[in-house]
């Protein structure tokens, strides 16, 4: 297969943006993107040469699994974005489960925005506001043609217990609380600074 010019490459580029852009339009009339993360996506996609193409703003999770070792088939019982509901609803739950019967899984997940550029030096420009921001667990990859940045201000953390936990819980909440000022810092800066390609 020959190789892409930076022409064929900023064509489809285009053409990919148009994709995603239709798909986050559709997806913010079904109610499916998160509202902590939509301004923070119109500052990325008004540059000509970024575009999202996923986003959460973060959340804790109460999850089951029949298998202890197995969290990737879990079935979701409960998310939640605001730290605060997350404790009310969280700590509210009588549930247990001994071993034999499967585990509980609290989860928390990190802001995460990913993002694709056909322009290193934007996607660059971009990390460099994130760190600014708090956003310390970021990435390039090369994403063929083009690169992709993820944005994340840490990591994951799933917890398996017998019990919900409140002490468990109002740590993690604590976390995403954390993770949701850096979402806000994220958002001034990009008021502030100017991305260009």
């Amino acid at each position: 297969m020959p190789k892409m010019t930076e022409e064929d490459t900023s064509r489809w580029f285009l053409t990919f943006k148009r994709q995603f852009l239709e798909r986050l339009r559709a997806h913010r009339e079904q109610g499916l993107v998160d509202q902590g993360v939509e301004a923070i996506l119109d500052f990325i996609n008004d540059v000509p040469c970024l575009v999202t193409t996923s986003s959460c703003e973060g959340r804790l999770s109460l999850l089951w699994s029949a298998d202890p070792l197995d969290k990737r088939n879990a079935i979701m019982l409960g998310s939640w974005h605001d730290p605060k509901e997350a404790v009310e609803k969280l700590c509210s739950i009588n549930v247990s489960t001994p071993h034999e019967e499967g585990v509980l899984w609290i989860s928390l997940q990190p802001p995460i925005i990913h993002v694709r550029s056909n322009k290193i030096n934007t996607l660059l420009t971009l990390y460099k506001i994130a760190l600014k921001a708090g956003f310390s667990r970021n990435c390039i990859k090369v994403a063929d043609p083009g690169f992709m940045l993820e944005l994340k201000p840490g990591d994951k953390a799933a917890y398996y217990v017998e019990r919900i936990n409140c002490t468990l819980v109002g740590k993690l909440a604590g976390i995403l609380e954390e993770y949701k000022k850096r979402l806000s810092r994220l958002e001034s800066l990009l008021r502030e600074q100017t991305v260009s390609c």
